[in-house]
């Protein structure tokens, strides 16, 4: 009993990598080469912008081309609150709970990992006995 404590308190602790959902997709990881710090405000903002360049802004150009910003349709784009909603408010909206998503599931992985390394343990005392 006196010999396996040495050797569990000189075994370095075996940490989980660092899991997230949120980090590393494509957009992540262009705006964090960027800035190698991390997922920080500052990149959560740039992204937020970015997502907006990208997807609400062409369309208001398109809209603008075809002469259907102001009207000559059903509906004008400056009229379409659906999209304007969509793209200016729910879009950004889910970029920023990233950070929420990330910090709250980090310690779920954890305590589940700590779990199953606590239960492979009693398995193996259980199979050498």
């Amino acid at each position: 009993m006196t010999a396996s404590a040495p050797s569990t308190a000189s075994a370095p602790s075996q940490e989980p990598p660092e899991f997230s959902l949120v980090m590393g997709g494509p957009l992540y990881r262009m705006l964090g080469r960027a800035q190698p710090a991390g997922l920080t405000p500052e990149l959560l903002r740039r992204e937020v912008v970015l997502s907006v360049l990208v997807c609400w802004v062409p369309l208001a150009v398109l809209s603008v081309a075809q002469a259907h910003f102001l009207g000559g349709a059903k509906l004008s784009f400056l009229r379409d609150i659906e999209s304007h909603v969509r793209f200016l408010v729910s879009l950004p909206a889910l970029i920023l709970a990233e950070i929420l998503v990330h910090e709250r599931i980090w310690p779920v992985v954890k305590r589940l990992s700590d779990g199953v390394s606590s239960h492979l343990k009693s398995c193996r005392s259980f199979m050498l006995r």
